[in-house]
């Protein structure tokens, strides 16, 4: 970190500030999910089974359908975002932002 000190234009990358908020994390997720969860009357010290992909395999889909539901999702709302980019007014992002909302709701 020093050498980038005697260098001012040379920005810090991502990776380096990441480090400094690490300590912050787990203070971020009791903020978010601990607090959740001891609200919901949960075990916060246990594990929990509330995530997509564990609620989707507990409800009977296979592994092979949660992950190709999960692909083809990522890839229709990555379209959105490409179509954003190419086309850009307010009318496609609106647009987007509803059919990105349809898709995962």
């Amino acid at each position: 970190m020093a050498g980038l000190d005697a260098f001012p234009q040379v920005r810090r990358s991502i990776f380096e500030r990441r480090d400094l908020s690490a300590p912050f994390e787990p203070c971020a997720w009791i903020a978010t999910c601990g607090v959740r969860r001891a609200w919901n009357g949960e075990r916060i010290w246990q594990a929990y089974r509330s995530h997509f992909y564990q609620r989707a395999t507990d409800r009977g889909f296979s592994v092979i359908d949660v992950v190709t539901r999960v692909f083809v999702l990522n890839l229709a709302l990555g379209s959105l975002a490409v179509v954003t980019v190419l086309l850009p007014s307010r009318l496609n992002d609106v647009a987007a932002l509803v059919g990105g909302g349809a898709l995962v709701a």
